[in-house]
């Protein structure tokens, strides 16, 4: 609806964010009701106050201010390319039930911002099973895993990745990426993962506590790993220091 349209009242105010990071926001209670489902039905429970003031901790002020501009305009502003900023926006419209907006933030990451959400696939992929109305997006992440596989271990939020998918690319027989490095990966994933282990670079100071927890987190990951391809010097700069927590046949036959 053009602003040019209303009257100058603006009859509504909106509170966004959580404190320290909460902002007004005054804006017509026709647009917001013709917009969003989400707004219309919170007016409605606000019908017999002169001042409404609708509050929405779970939406950042400045994810809001985009969302109210989007409602007047029907046009999408974006001021970061930042792959969260764009994900904390599609999320926050699904929750304002702004369909149409849904669709287009989904159709502009995967046709123009593919880059970064394999760099960041894990949150990607966290985000897209979110809903059910993020459906491109779980299509995009499922046709990764089964054609590109090897770009998961690239992301740069692996260790992010959910315990089950980690699960069923060790268990492909396909993956072209070298053992090594998929060592190296499971376990960055694994040590973020161990509850009494605070740094992601191993420490030549880690207790036998340590390194037993670690060994419960990776169990059903390092019998997937195939240690017998990875090279002399690997095992010896990059897998030996971590001699306590492989299986026992696996140290035996090494």
């Amino acid at each position: 609806m053009p602003p040019r349209t209303l009257s100058t009242a603006l009859d509504v105010k909106i509170e966004a964010g959580q404190p320290p990071h909460i902002k007004i926001f005054r804006a017509h209670s026709v647009v917001l009701c013709a917009r969003s489902p989400y707004l219309q039905a919170e007016l409605a429970t606000l019908s017999n106050m002169p001042n409404p003031l609708i509050k929405i901790p779970f939406i950042a002020p400045n994810i809001m201010e985009i969302l109210l501009k989007y409602m007047y305009h029907n046009k999408l502003t974006l001021n970061s390319d930042h792959i969260e900023y764009i994900l904390d926006l599609l999320v926050a419209g699904h929750d304002l039930g702004l369909q149409a907006l849904c669709e287009e933030l989904q159709l502009y990451l995967i046709q123009k911002k593919s880059l970064l959400l394999l760099q960041n696939f894990a949150q990607t992929r966290r985000i897209a099973y979110q809903h059910e109305a993020f459906k491109r997006l779980q299509i995009f992440c499922e046709q990764v895993i089964s054609n590109y596989p090897e770009t998961v271990f690239m992301a740069k939020d692996f260790v992010l990745l959910d315990r089950q998918t980690l699960l069923s690319l060790l268990q492909r027989d396909d993956l072209t990426v070298k053992e090594i490095n998929i060592w190296q990966r499971v376990i960055e994933w694994g040590i973020a993962h161990t509850f009494n282990i605070n740094s992601l670079n191993f420490s030549s100071e880690w207790t036998p506590e340590q390194f037993a927890s670690l060994q419960v987190t990776l169990a059903e990951f390092l019998p997937l790993v195939r240690i017998f391809q990875i090279s002399a010097v690997d095992l010896h700069a990059r897998v030996f220091p971590f001699e306590s927590i492989l299986p026992n046949q696996v140290v035996e036959d090494l």
